[in-house]
């Protein structure tokens, strides 16, 4: 009986994930050959597989799976190879973006924007001219030539009255004025106030904080973002209450209903490099509000845990609180008996693998200064 790989493939623009099985002596382009047909795309010569580790490179077409060793890196992207730069203006400044001709502009605005960390939902792109592109459309299908290639990020985002945010989704804490925020005001000024107050205080997010100044807090932050935290605070447990509540109290959890089955399946790979990739894909697929989110509160999380000696609050006790407050499936009823322990292990893994997870993106972002 022959042998079966397992090959885990990205789908860039459609931010999916999928494990196929091929024979370890199949050539690339058969790979090709077959997933173009699957996925119900024509010209097969027109995609290739690439792998994205070190410095990245493409499969060869004439060679096999077994000749790249690709169990050793398991996670290949399917892109197409007709790649092109696109200079993209935004707030002034430019940036050198690789873009798919064949890709419709939505697809490419989810990527670009994704990567700039803006919202997609509120943007266009235009040319130099003012011309609004058919997001429909790809390049190509847009027939853009010379001057017009150049293109700009724009907003059209209309001024937006205050709107509650506990309860609601993530942008509606970001969305509240004229201030384009990539984290809402209520998390910036609670893990401000934690760091600066409550990182030695011992059972930090463990003990609950007094429920009537949570509430105040609550009741203010519905109204506006300017509120003085300090004035209604007894303790840092009433700022860690406060975001506890705000990250319960989501109508899509953090980590999101959508990706729930998926990163079940992460905390049962045993190989932990795998098991890191996939965790990082999820991570970078979540909507830009809450991968954004994320970022700051695993930072912010991490460092609490450097002071366990202190806090008593380290990543194993941290990730049974945090759990349950990030990770949902959508059976509220049962989520707290059953899925107990895969909110703790992708909790922890979240906190304490934080620097692997997040460090590349976290440079790419400094690198762009965004």
């Amino acid at each position: 009986m022959s042998a079966i790989f397992l090959l885990t493939i990205t789908f860039p623009y459609q931010q999916t994930i999928e494990t196929m099985k091929f024979s370890p002596l199949a050539q690339i382009k058969d790979v090709i050959s077959y997933i173009c047909k699957s996925k119900e795309l024509n010209d097969s010569s027109s995609y290739g597989l690439f792998c994205p580790s070190k410095n990245g490179f493409w499969l060869k077409e004439e060679e096999t799976l077994m000749t790249y060793q690709l169990w050793k890196e398991r996670v290949i992207e399917f892109k197409t190879k007709l790649t092109k730069h696109l200079k993209v203006i935004f707030k002034g400044d430019p940036y050198i973006i690789s873009i798919d001709e064949r890709a419709t502009i939505s697809q490419q605005m989810a990527l670009i924007c994704r990567q700039m960390g803006i919202d997609l939902e509120t943007r266009y792109l235009v040319t130099f001219n003012n011309e609004i592109i058919n997001k429909g459309k790809s390049f190509l299908e847009n027939k853009i030539q010379g001057e017009n290639k150049k293109k700009s990020l724009k907003n059209f985002k209309p001024k937006k009255e205050p709107q509650p945010i506990f309860g609601k989704p993530i942008i509606n804490a970001l969305n509240r004025g004229d201030k384009e925020l990539k984290i809402s005001v209520l998390i910036s000024k609670t893990v401000k106030y934690i760091e600066e107050h409550g990182i030695e205080v011992s059972g930090i997010y463990r003990e609950s904080g007094r429920s009537t100044n949570i509430q105040k807090l609550k009741s203010l932050f519905d109204e506006s973002d300017d509120v003085n935290i300090e004035e209604f605070i007894n303790s840092p447990h009433d700022a860690s209450g406060l975001l506890k509540s705000y990250l319960r109290e989501l109508p899509d959890p953090l980590l999101t209903y959508e990706f729930f089955d998926k990163l079940k399946e992460v905390s049962e790979i045993e190989d932990k490099k795998e098991k890191m990739e996939r965790l990082k894909w999820i991570l970078q697929s979540l909507p830009t509000e809450n991968f954004e989110l994320c970022k700051v509160l695993f930072e912010h999380l991490h460092k609490i845990s450097q002071y366990e000696k202190v806090n008593r609050m380290g990543v194993s006790n941290l990730s049974v609180i945090m759990g349950p407050n990030i990770l949902k499936k959508d059976d509220s009823e049962q989520s707290a008996v059953l899925h107990t322990s895969l909110q703790y292990t992708i909790s922890n893994l979240l906190i304490s693998e934080y620097d692997y997870l997040f460090f590349v993106i976290k440079l790419q972002a400094n690198i762009l200064n965004i």
